[in-house]
């Protein structure tokens, strides 16, 4: 898919990167996922099946960085953040689900990364308490304005 990507003209591909065990309960991961579309017994073994691992990650953005085109995630939760930031990515992507988790927003903010966040069905009220989320926490570690911040919003009916 990255190939597919850079032959497409691409400038970047984005992932998604989870730690199932900070995003999700244990009794969460413990439960019966039987469906056509599981991948295992319980929702965390289906989980870990269609995560990659930190090596799989890493093999990711060292094929990416060969075929000379930009890889990023979103990251689902706090340590994620955190190892995308070790990979040294151009900006760390926080999808609509994660646009109320403000200590992982504030994370994200303080590591001096452009952040990219999906505002998704968030209202005008919440996406200024994120915006003051971001300006606090991008002062704290001295980062002036312009802050590094793209805010993307899309509709649902």
């Amino acid at each position: 898919m990255i190939l597919a990507a850079k032959t497409a003209g691409a400038d970047i591909v984005k992932f998604q990167k989870s730690n199932l065990e900070a995003k999700f309960t244990a009794k969460c991961l413990e439960q019966p996922y039987d469906s056509v579309n599981s991948w295992g017994k319980t929702y965390g073994e289906h989980k870990r099946y269609l995560e990659f691992s930190e090596d799989k990650f890493q093999e990711l953005m060292d094929y990416a960085k060969e075929l000379n085109i930009a890889c990023t995630a979103s990251a689902m939760d706090i340590l994620s953040a955190r190892f995308l930031n070790k990979l040294n990515v151009p900006f760390i992507k926080i999808g609509s689900g994660d646009v109320n988790n403000l200590p992982l927003i504030k994370e994200v903010c303080q590591m001096g990364k452009p952040v990219v966040l999906s505002t998704g069905m968030a209202d005008m009220q919440w996406v200024r308490k994120i915006i003051e989320t971001v300006k606090e926490s991008y002062t704290e570690i001295n980062v002036n304005p312009p802050y590094k911040l793209v805010l993307m919003h899309c509709v649902s009916r």
